[in-house]
């Protein structure tokens, strides 16, 4: 497709999962934030509430890095010694699928937001009696929303990783680590439940195609009633 602009199909094939990204290649901090603001002007929100916050972890905040890294295996290796069918062989073996989430130029830390004022239309309607569980701090503690807060990350997600394709550079996404606030206590911008890790640089290796590891057939997702 030499000289030829990508179509949205053409631009969201190119993405693959990350394995190692070149920490020779950093992306200029404008082109990430270009990429947030467009991807936070295209993204729909129930009652333009935007119920989620993302906290940007740049070249210099490798020691968070370690540290969320370390909480991703920790809640790995949790889940395949007290899973209901544990795996079998050997459980402290370490998945290198998760290094895009150690080594990166720049790690997103998608969470829950505590919506604490809303526009205009929204203030008259609250005068009104209307409710917004946005605003609910009890509720957002409790994660009671938390189905459709991860609705909105990935609509969010699924955006910015478009726009990340698009101007060139990789993305990845890791969901494996401990919802409960108690293993996020010493990050002081996880206030509440965190929902998605996001890696974005110039990939070195990706983790490429495995024998067997498919998709089901789209006549077992999608039916026609």
């Amino acid at each position: 497709m030499c000289g030829e602009k990508m179509n949205y199909f053409d631009i969201m094939k190119k993405r693959k999962h990350v394995r190692d990204y070149d920490m020779n290649i950093i992306p200029p901090k404008k082109h990430i934030e270009e990429i947030l603001q467009k991807a936070y002007e295209l993204t729909p929100s129930k009652q333009n509430a935007i119920p989620y916050e993302v906290s940007v972890l740049g070249p210099d905040k490798q020691d968070d890095k370690d540290k969320i890294y370390d909480r991703v295996v920790g809640n790995h290796k949790f889940m395949e010694k007290y899973g209901l069918f544990p795996w079998l062989g050997e459980k402290d073996r370490e998945n290198p699928d998760y290094q895009h989430v150690r080594y990166n130029p720049y790690l997103l830390m998608i969470s829950t937001r505590w919506v604490r004022k809303t526009n205009q239309h929204y203030q008259k309607e609250i005068s009104k009696g209307h409710y917004m569980e946005q605003m609910d701090k009890e509720r957002i503690k409790r994660g009671d929303d938390s189905n459709g807060v991860g609705m909105e990350v990935g609509l969010y997600t699924t955006n910015l990783t478009g726009l990340t394709v698009e101007k060139g550079w990789d993305i990845s996404y890791c969901l494996c680590f401990h919802r409960n606030m108690k293993y996020w206590e010493e990050f002081d911008y996880v206030k509440f439940r965190p929902m998605l890790l996001v890696s974005i640089g110039k990939a070195k290796r990706y983790r490429g195609i495995i024998p067997g590891d498919t998709k089901p057939n789209i006549e077992d997702i999608v039916k026609w009633i």
